[in-house]
Order: C-alpha cells, then structure tokens, then sequence
C-alpha cells in the first residue's frame, strides 16, 4: 500500500493548516535539491504539501482516498505542481515569521506591517515593549476588542457624537466575529444595537439643529413661555413684597385700623395691594 499524502508530511488527517506549513517546511529544509537533498522526494512531498493547503483539493483526497484522487487527477488533465525554489521557500517562512498582518489591521493604525527582531517596539497605545511579531499580532488584537468594547458602550448608553463611524464599527464588529473574538450572539446583539442608536442619532441631531435655529431666528412660542414665566415670578415676589408691608402695616392691632387691614389683605389676595399703584 503506497503512502498516503499525510504519511508523507508526517502528519495526523485531523492536522490544522498551520502543522501543515510547518511539517513542509521543515522536509524542505532537508530534501530540496537546492541543498543537495533528493528532487524525487522532494517533489513528492511538494505534491502532498499543494494538495492537502488547498481545502478544495484536501476534501476530494480525503473524500475519494489516495489512490482514486490520484488516478482521477490525471483525467482532470492537471500538469504537475512546479515546486518553488528553496529560496523562495525560505522568502516565504522568513515573511510569515516577521509579518505582523492581522485582519483587524485597518482598525488599529501605529503598528508595522514587519518585524523582524531588535530591540523591541514600544506599543503606541499602551507603551509596552513588544518583542516579536506574534506579540505585535496579539497587541493588534486586544487593541481593537479594546476599541470595540469601548465604542459599544458608549451605543448602549447613547453617548451622540463620540462613537465615530457606524460603518466602521459595524465592519470591525464582524471581523471580530471572523476572528472569533466573539460569538454570533454578541455580533448580531451589537448590530441591533448600533441600528438603534443610528435611529437615535439621527432624531438627536435633528431635534439639536431645530433647536440652534430658533436660537438664531427667534421661537415665538419659545419666547412667550419665558415671557409668561418672567412675568409669574415676577408677580410672585411683588406679592411677597405686598405681605411683608402689610405684616408691618397691621403690626399695630388697633381697632382704628381694622377696616384698612381687612381691605389692604383682600386686595393683596387680588394681587393689587391697597394704596399702591
């Protein structure tokens, strides 16, 4: 029985992608005919690489076995996979091990797209020393949960004006969900609520520029309010006033005075105290 793809890279079926590139990697290291290892088993091993890094091409081997997948593929008219040099073998593992790429990229400006060792880069937001691109991926992310949790509160407590761009944090939200940052539950949750809060919003600037333009051109009905409030406060301490003369007024209980006192009270009552004008 011939060897399977898997047997060949020296993995288990249920292998990630990630234990794939790694397992590669390391046979080109020491079978590429480039230093000096065996061009035969090379391209083997190049065969079973291009085929199981590929989902499409991994279900149809795993679905069909290897030696269906292999004789089909011959009538699929296939040409043979030309393998790269060891070259850009190496090119390629050097990049994947300094890349900092992430896909919340976008989200977070400030960090390098490389790195490739030193003396460490001081994280722009937080000002700890990152001392690998792993750490300046994994800074990347925290950063950008950190913003949308941020953001997201400031939607549930409708916070206007401070959340920034609702696209891009709809667009943020869903690649956290891609990343598995976050469940389905919470995307779809936060979704709803940023379409609230948009709904929101909007009545929110439209109440506040009808309200800056009366400001500016005069709300009639505004102004005859203040009006008629200025004029009952008014009303208000002029009555205080009233009683305060009359509690002097009639200070003296004589009965010379009863007559005026019981008219200066009913007229202060009126609102239009007795002998004033």
């Amino acid at each position: 029985m011939s060897k399977t793809y898997y047997d060949i890279l020296e993995i288990n079926q249920q292998a990630p992608e990630k234990e794939i590139k790694s397992a590669f990697r390391k046979l080109a290291r020491k079978h590429h005919p480039d230093v000096k290892g065996d061009p035969a088993r090379f391209r083997e091993i190049y065969e079973a690489y291009e085929t199981l890094i590929d989902s499409d091409k991994r279900a149809k081997y795993d679905s069909f076995g290897h030696e269906k997948y292999n004789s089909d593929k011959k009538n699929w008219h296939q040409n043979e996979p030309s393998y790269p040099s060891y070259e850009e073998i190496f090119k390629e593992n050097v990049r994947k091990m300094t890349s900092t790429e992430t896909l919340v990229d976008e989200f977070v400006p400030g960090y390098p797209s490389m790195y490739v060792g030193g003396e460490g880069f001081e994280d722009p937001h937080t000002g700890d020393l990152l001392s690998s691109a792993e750490d300046i991926k994994i800074a990347k992310m925290d950063r950008a949960l950190g913003k949308y949790r941020e953001r997201m509160k400031k939607v549930k407590q409708n916070i206007y004006g401070e959340v920034g761009s609702l696209e891009n944090l709809r667009a943020l939200a869903a690649t956290l969900f891609n990343m598995k940052s976050i469940n389905e539950e919470e995307l779809e949750q936060s979704l709803k609520n940023i379409d609230e809060y948009e709904i929101s919003e909007r009545k929110y600037e439209d109440e506040k520029l009808r309200s800056q333009k009366a400001e500016r051109t005069g709300d009639p009905i505004q102004e005859k309010i203040e009006k008629r409030e200025t004029k009952e406060s008014r009303q208000k301490k002029e009555l205080k006033s009233y009683r305060r003369l009359d509690h002097l007024f009639v200070g003296k209980k004589s009965d010379e005075n009863k007559d005026k006192r019981s008219t200066w009270r009913k007229e202060i009552n009126r609102g239009k105290p007795f002998g004033l004008r």
